[in-house]
């Protein structure tokens, strides 16, 4: 008999991929499953991390524990041969959420206007997706920020952030949407009409349904606003006529506006010229030259006229300013 050997040399390459998980892979779970393919000549061993790994038809596959922070995986494949094939990748494993902090406006907030810009930082080790009332926020860094808008009255918000392994955290800030100015009101005066007190009282007050009366600003004519509270009696005012201004803020910031008028008179009239009393049957007149811009006159005697101490003589419009008193009841006296 003859006996045949033949020998063949191979020179195929040793082939190795690592299919999952991709490189730079982030993850919350403490483990991860390591799998891909291996093909060579023979039999095939990989190893992943040193650690020997089950081979089925060319799949291989094995739970690796992983560490907080970034985990070489590296995976080593020998044929037969003795040929070696090697890939690496990395992951990293998070397990803390992302922390919310530094958001703006604050809760409670109230604003003025329906469009509200809503700031605030992220702090995570993996990047961050960041959605403020269900939308996705612009990031800039560690910094997000999104504008939305709102219906006027009170508005809850939650802001939720998620990290590239799954990690999320919620934050909720409720803000209160006031575009409404207080209710028109009106400025009163005490007294009302012409005085000589150089300090009347004030008075004034409104309302505002959405987020309530701040304070309420007073000033006099073209002068500095200060705060007040009604009724506010006004520091001594020089003669003449005067226009106060009360705005109502609400807190917000939105303002109402009302005002009105005192006119103020505290020097006397001058004394008549011309007096003089002329006697008749009965009665005694007394005349007197006009002073002007003088609504009456009080008239006094002695004896006191009948049932009352003085007799009041007042302008009208037929008659225009009274020039003279004509004392009727005059008791004649026989000397």
């Amino acid at each position: 008999f003859t006996y045949y050997r033949q020998v063949v040399k191979c020179t195929e390459p040793l082939h190795l991929t690592i299919n999952h998980p991709e490189d730079r892979t982030f993850t919350a779970s403490p483990t991860v499953t390591v799998t891909g393919m291996v093909a060579g000549v023979g039999q095939v061993k990989v190893l992943v991390n040193g650690k020997e790994s089950s081979v089925t038809g060319g799949y291989y596959q094995l739970e690796v524990p992983l560490l907080e922070g970034e985990n070489e995986i590296k995976v080593k494949a020998v044929d037969q041969r003795g040929v070696t094939a090697e890939k690496e990748i990395t992951v990293i494993c998070d397990s803390t959420p992302p922390v919310i902090t530094e958001v703006q406006p604050e809760d409670g907030f109230i604003v003025a206007g329906e469009l509200v810009e809503i700031t605030g930082k992220i702090i995570d080790q993996s990047p961050c997706v960041v959605y403020v009332g269900g939308n996705a926020a612009a990031l800039n860094g560690e910094l997000f920020s999104s504008e939305l808008t709102f219906s006027e009255g009170w508005t809850e918000i939650e802001i939720r952030a998620q990290d590239l392994a799954g990690n999320y955290s919620t934050y909720m800030i409720s803000i209160l949407v006031d575009t409404t100015p207080p209710e028109p009101f009106t400025v009163t005066a005490d007294p009302d009409g012409w005085t000589n007190n150089p300090r009347p009282v004030i008075t004034f007050g409104t309302t505002d349904t959405i987020s309530g009366i701040s304070h309420y600003e007073l000033a006099v004519n073209d002068g500095e606003y200060i705060r007040v509270e009604s009724p506010y009696q006004l520091t001594p005012q020089p003669d003449g006529e005067h226009t106060i201004t009360v705005k109502a803020v609400d807190k917000a910031g939105w303002v109402t506006t009302a005002s009105t008028k005192i006119y103020i008179d505290t020097t006397p009239p001058a004394v008549p010229d011309g007096f003089e009393v002329i006697s008749g049957i009965n009665r005694i007149t007394l005349k007197w030259e006009s002073v002007g811009e003088v609504v009456g006159y009080a008239v006094y005697r002695t004896p006191v006229f009948p049932g009352e101490a003085v007799r009041e003589v007042f302008r009208t419009i037929e008659t225009g300013d009274p020039e003279q008193y004509i004392d009727w009841e005059v008791e004649t006296e026989v000397i």
